[in-house]
């Protein structure tokens, strides 16, 4: 059962994957046309600057984006993996299609995110890991990997 107010968290994460899709098609496309490397710098620092020009939206936004330096250096994680996500995507996009690699990303976005809720990695809650649980990411991981052969 949904917490009251999830329908739209639910909606705005569906909409988070679509948005995801284009990303992985216009991206593959720039890394083609500049590089990789290049293509992955050029939209992080996009990113950055649409992220950093939305703070006077919120609340002391830059005081609470200066907070992040006093916080632990592992929460800085994500600063570190979003690059190689962003590497991994712009390789495979043109060389395998966007449906295998938007495919094979969530299957192990799942399968990460099953093992960090059934132990409560990152200081968050633990999430009983049902048998229903486990076979959807098995079956999810099967046909990731039957997008791979048309």
């Amino acid at each position: 059962m949904l917490a009251p107010g999830s329908a739209a968290v639910v909606g705005l994460s569906f909409v988070a994957g679509a948005i995801n899709g284009v990303i992985i098609a216009v991206v593959g496309r720039f890394g083609v046309r500049i590089g990789i490397l290049p293509a992955l710098a050029f939209t992080s620092a996009v990113g950055a600057v649409a992220a950093i020009a939305s703070l006077p939206l919120i609340d002391k936004g830059f005081r609470r984006l200066l907070a992040g330096f006093r916080a632990p250096a592992w929460m800085w994680l994500a600063g570190l993996l979003g690059p190689l996500f962003g590497f991994s995507i712009i390789l495979a996009g043109p060389r395998i299609g966007i449906t295998p690699t938007i495919a094979l990303a969530v299957a192990g976005q799942i399968a990460v995110g099953a093992i960090v809720d059934r132990f409560g990695i990152f200081r968050l809650a633990r999430i009983r890991l049902t048998p229903s649980r486990i076979l959807a990411i098995l079956l999810l991981i099967v046909g990731s990997v039957l997008t791979l052969h048309p």
